[in-house]
C-alpha cells in the first residue's frame, strides 16, 4: 500500500510475497512453523475479505502472492539454509526481544490490527 491509502495490485503481490519468503529465509525452523502459517491464514483471509468486498483486484494478488512463496519454497528454502550457516549471529529469540513493543511479542505487534486475529493470538501465544 501507499500513504495516500490506495492499494496497488502489484504492490500487494510483492509485500505478500516477500513478507512470506523473508520470515522463511530469516528464522529458525521453529518459529516458522508457528508463524508463517499464521502469517498466511491470515494473508488469505484478508483475500477473501477482499473478495466478498467484490474487490478482486486486490484479493487476486493476495492469493498469487502466498501461490508465489508455496511454488518457490524449494528455491526460498535453499536461502534459509544459507542464510543459517552463513549469515546468522543471534537467535530469533533475541531479534524478536529486541522487536517487542511494551512487552508484547513482535507477531502480537504485528498482527494486532486484524481484529478478527486478535483472540486467536491470545491463544496461539499462550
Amino acid at each position: 500500500m501507499v500513504p495516500t491509502g490506495r492499494v496497488y495490485p502489484l504492490v500487494m503481490f510483492n509485500s505478500i510475497k516477500n513478507r512470506i519468503s523473508t520470515m522463511i529465509k530469516t528464522y529458525e525452523l521453529s518459529n516458522i512453523l508457528k508463524y508463517v502459517p499464521l502469517r498466511m491464514i491470515i494473508d488469505f483471509g484478508t483475500s477473501l475479505r477482499y473478495m466478498y468486498k467484490k474487490n478482486i483486484k486486490i484479493a487476486l494478488p493476495i492469493v498469487k502472492g502466498l501461490l508465489w512463496a508455496l511454488i518457490n519454497l524449494k528455491t526460498v528454502w535453499r536461502d534459509h539454509e544459507e542464510v543459517k550457516y552463513r549469515v546468522r549471529k543471534i537467535t530469533d529469540r533475541k531479534i524478536l526481544h529486541k522487536m517487542a513493543s511494551n512487552g508484547k511479542p513482535y507477531v502480537m505487534v504485528i498482527l494486532h490490527g486484524f481484529p478478527f486475529t486478535r483472540r486467536l493470538l491470545a491463544r496461539y501465544m499462550r
